[in-house]
């Protein structure tokens, strides 16, 4: 299962979207907060289902993200709505078996498995990738006139002609990072990628990488405690950095952010826990994080729009640290 987000037009004309739908969206508020029925409900996305792309953007570049481990691709949805809202087709992708919950057309829903009947985590990666492919193989037939819908829904007006795919960049969050690094060396049509709070693994940790690469890394720097991924990151040859997010926990990458300090009250965590999930850093700068920079490397990466947060310290994020 995939989502598409892109510029809209006329978008107040179509149902607003979930945040997730109905019964994933029940499991994932019961299994991932532990509240019970009742407590809370997912918001609304500022998007709208099958309205048609901005018929002013012509072509229009892509963005793909690929989850972390038993999270689902609704996860990023400030990012990619921010995304979306300044010019990029963004997709995302859920692994079954991989992802917590998957919900299909049908109402069935398809859960993450142990790791422990999965194999080891090479093989796991291996599917990942070959699913991250398999993505871009269907915007390629989409783009070329076919419906890969397997339900045959049609497809938004203007969105195959829209696909500018000889501008892809990819984005992960922690085995999605993983997954980032692993996707770019196996195929070459990524254009840049950014790993969030992951690492690197397989052939490509000394094979390395010709194309542009961010490492943006929680509240250290993971090539200080992971060999392979300082391994990995002496073989980078093109534009490269490594940014650290100051006070920020794994998951202050995520709408987790948003969503836990409003739960704070009925969700039965300490705070403890909360801090060991999302650090100490403030949510909403956090949130503002996640609003600027990854669209800054998309802007940089993808439009050749050189963005100073990149490259420099900005008084606007003294949060943001820059590693050698």
């Amino acid at each position: 299962m995939i989502s598409i987000w892109y510029p809209a037009q006329d978008a107040t004309r179509h149902p607003t979207a979930p945040y997730m739908p109905a019964a994933s969206g029940a499991e994932f508020l019961a299994n991932d907060t532990g509240l019970h029925p009742g407590q809370a409900e997912l918001p609304l996305t500022h998007a709208h289902v099958d309205a048609p792309v901005d018929r002013h953007c012509r072509k229009i570049p892509v963005v793909v993200y690929v989850t972390g481990k038993n999270a689902t691709r609704d996860n990023t949805t400030v990012i990619d709505e921010d995304l979306a809202s300044h010019g990029y087709i963004v997709v995302t992708i859920d692994f079954p078996y991989d992802a917590g919950e998957v919900e299909f057309p049908d109402g069935h829903i398809v859960n993450a498995i142990p790791d422990s009947a999965r194999g080891d985590g090479s093989a796991m990666l291996a599917e990942r990738v070959a699913d991250t492919s398999f993505v871009l193989n269907q915007l390629d037939a989409l783009s070329h006139g076919a419906d890969p819908d397997t339900d045959h829904h049609p497809v938004p007006r203007g969105l195959a002609e829209a696909l500018d795919l000889t501008r892809i960049g990819l984005f992960g969050h922690s085995l999605g990072g993983v997954n980032v690094a692993s996707s770019m060396y196996a195929d070459s049509r990524f254009d840049a990628g950014m790993d969030i709070d992951g690492g690197a693994e397989g052939p490509v940790v000394q094979a390395g990488l010709d194309r542009p690469f961010l490492i943006v890394d929680g509240n250290k720097s993971s090539r200080a405690t992971l060999p392979d991924y300082q391994t990995f990151w002496t073989h980078l040859h093109r534009w490269h950095r490594d940014i650290a997010l100051l006070g920020s926990g794994h998951d202050s990458f995520t709408d987790l952010e948003a969503f836990y300090p409003q739960l704070a009250q009925v969700l039965p965590l300490p705070t403890s826990e909360l801090v060991h999930l999302f650090g100490t850093i403030a949510p909403a700068r956090a949130v503002a994080w996640q609003q600027t920079y990854p669209r800054a490397f998309a802007d940089q990466m993808l439009t050749h729009h050189r963005r100073r947060v990149l490259n420099q310290p900005s008084s606007r994020f003294p949060e943001i640290v820059f590693i050698p």
